[in-house]
């Protein structure tokens, strides 16, 4: 019997030093996982602001529940100086020096600031098309809320991770200087993040701010980082 006893043995051995091999339904479902898309915003409706407001930044208020299907503007402070007039000129744009800080509807999170680390000066035909026609308008020294629909922010690609596709977006806006451009710019590629029309692109500290993104290769601008509205 001391030959059974010995085999039994061997087979305890070596059944525990084999390597179990994983299940192949778990390493299927781990790479569906991470090759999944971003999931849509459309239809979902705007939620509160959920994250701490950056230094010196405005409250966003949110118009929580169905998402805006228009451009909404609403002028939360009356600015009294010069006004930003309008950029639909052919040859002639405006640009403008501003305070901003965005909302994402769908998920409340702050995607796009310029605080704490000051203004960003940007032509108004180099921005997603919101911020063109909602910053028209504006006195200096004034402060306006823009609810901006999918169609006229990031549209169907929108601004991965911090803006789902087809997400409507909110602002608060700061116009701090205008001047009217000579020659206007050219205008490239779809309207996406930052209030420029791209994709975004990181920032020191996080935060938006600062010049827009080059122009790619193709006619697309890269969108400045957390993400901006150019």
């Amino acid at each position: 019997m001391p030959w059974v006893i010995g085999a039994l043995i061997i087979g305890f051995l070596l059944f525990h030093r084999s390597p179990k091999a994983k299940p192949a339904a778990a390493v299927t479902a781990a790479t569906t996982t991470s090759s999944a898309a971003p999931e849509s915003a459309a239809g979902k409706p705007c939620v509160a602001p959920v994250d701490p407001l950056p230094a010196g930044a405005p409250a966003v208020p949110v118009e929580v529940g169905p998402a805006p299907t228009k451009l909404v503007v609403k002028d939360l402070k009356r600015g009294t100086g010069a006004t930003v007039t309008d950029t639909d000129s052919v040859t002639v744009t405006v640009t403008v020096t501003v305070n901003y800080v965005g909302v994402a509807c769908s998920t409340g999170k702050t995607f796009a600031t310029s605080y704490p680390n000051g203004t960003v000066t940007i032509p108004l035909d180099q921005v997603i098309p919101g911020w063109t026609k909602g910053v028209a308008g504006m006195k200096l020294g004034g402060e306006r809320l823009l609810g901006v629909p999918s169609n006229e922010a990031y549209g169907a690609d929108g601004a991965p991770p911090l803006v789902a596709p087809d997400g409507p977006v909110w602002f608060v806006i700061e116009v701090t200087a205008t001047r009217p451009d000579s020659v206007r710019h050219a205008t490239v590629g779809p309207a996406h993040v930052s209030p420029t029309r791209g994709r975004p692109e990181t920032r020191p500290g996080g935060h938006g701010g600062g010049r827009a993104g080059a122009v790619r290769p193709g006619g697309r601008r890269r969108r400045p980082q957390l993400t901006a509205p150019w």
